[in-house]
């Protein structure tokens, strides 16, 4: 891919993120076996080129239920600041303290390895969070790392899973 097409890329993805305002946004992989950091690391180099805010990334991928409300109340401290957050969790599956802090969070972005993560995943991960704050979901490569960038953007927010 050239870099043309990579920033193409990046300004759709970027676009697709605006759906919805956010100061927060969640990052929630549909299995464990997906690495949010990476993609939240990609997601505020985003944000610093096309909003200019300053953007925090925070790696709670293994937060407690007992340190939750202690993040949130460091998340709106850096809101206060001016600056935007976004949060890397771990699956629901993997972390119940990624419910909590995605349904704190104003937005959030499911992240799923196209031909690898199952539908029924990325479902429970909509329905335990949420539909509402879902804005869109980042693809990962098929057989990549787990800390991979993801590959690209689909602008469609999830659908409502009914349980």
């Amino acid at each position: 891919m050239s870099a043309a097409d990579n920033d193409v890329q990046l300004q759709k993805l970027w676009i697709s993120l605006q759906r919805k305002a956010w100061r927060v946004l969640a990052i929630v992989p549909a299995t464990r076996e997906i690495s949010s950091l990476a993609a939240a690391n990609v997601l505020a180099e985003v944000a610093w080129r096309y909003r200019g805010d300053p953007t925090s990334v925070l790696d709670l991928r293994e937060v407690g239920l007992r340190l939750v409300e202690y993040q949130t109340k460091e998340i709106t401290a850096q809101i206060e600041q001016g600056n935007s957050v976004i949060l890397a969790l771990s699956s629901v599956s993997q972390n119940a303290s990624a419910i909590s802090l995605a349904r704190f969070a104003d937005a959030a972005v499911l992240l799923v390895r196209y031909g690898e993560t199952s539908v029924e995943a990325a479902e429970q991960s909509i329905a335990e969070i949420g539909a509402d704050k879902f804005c869109g979901t980042l693809v990962v490569k098929p057989g990549s790392g787990a800390t991979e960038a993801p590959s690209s953007a689909r602008a469609p927010a999830p659908k409502k899973v009914e349980s």
